[in-house]
């Protein structure tokens, strides 16, 4: 607080700057705009709040917002198919259906359907996934650039193989949590496509060890 008010009392303009009410005055203002009961700082408590190491729910949810990621993952669970009339409202009722036919032509129309399941990351998988991708943004995306990261945010939880024209991501029973909670395939598929980058060129392929 100490050097706030002092930051803001040097910003007098020359005829304020030796008079002690001007100065007081200003030092009053800061610490009455910037600090709470108890004297915490605003802008240090703010920034804190959105430190990756420390934060925790919604505001690792605003970080991913910045970042272009948020903490959902959907997998097909059903497929199917059906024969009913025409209905805008089956789109948004059934998650995603497909009429085969024009409605114009045929009022019976076979339609199919997806229905799905949402998982959103845990706090510490998401925390390590927006480490990754800030840390990559800064660098071009080389097979060494992003093995470097991996080793850094993951450990040996997840890793990275060059295949021809691709790129192999393995998870781990290193990352045993995250290893648990994909339990399928399917899964593992979407979590990498989603969160973890690719070369142009190259095809990704996700593994679980």
């Amino acid at each position: 607080m100490e050097n706030l008010k002092k930051y803001f009392s040097n910003l007098l303009i020359l005829q304020y700057k030796n008079k002690p009410k001007a100065k007081a005055t200003i030092e009053t203002l800061v610490e009455h705009t910037f600090s709470d009961t108890v004297g915490n700082i605003f802008p240090i408590e703010v920034q804190n709040s959105y430190d990756l190491n420390t934060s925790t729910g919604t505001q690792l949810d605003v970080i991913g917002k910045y970042l272009g990621y948020d903490r959902s993952l959907s997998f097909t669970i059903n497929n199917a198919f059906n024969y009913d009339e025409y209905d805008e409202s089956i789109s948004s009722s059934l998650g995603y259906a497909e009429y085969t036919h024009d409605k114009n032509t045929d009022p019976y129309l076979e339609y199919r359907y997806n229905t799905y399941e949402y998982y959103n990351i845990t706090d510490n998988t998401y925390r390590k996934v927006l480490k990754m991708l800030s840390k990559l943004k800064s660098k071009p995306l080389s097979l060494g650039n992003i093995d470097e990261v991996l080793k850094e945010v993951f450990g040996d939880g997840i890793y990275v193989v060059e295949g021809e024209k691709s790129l192999e991501y393995h998870l781990t029973e290193d990352e045993s949590f995250i290893y648990q909670r994909l339990d399928t395939q399917e899964k593992v598929n979407t979590f990498f496509r989603k969160f973890f980058p690719k070369p142009m060129g190259c095809t990704l392929i996700a593994i679980k060890d």
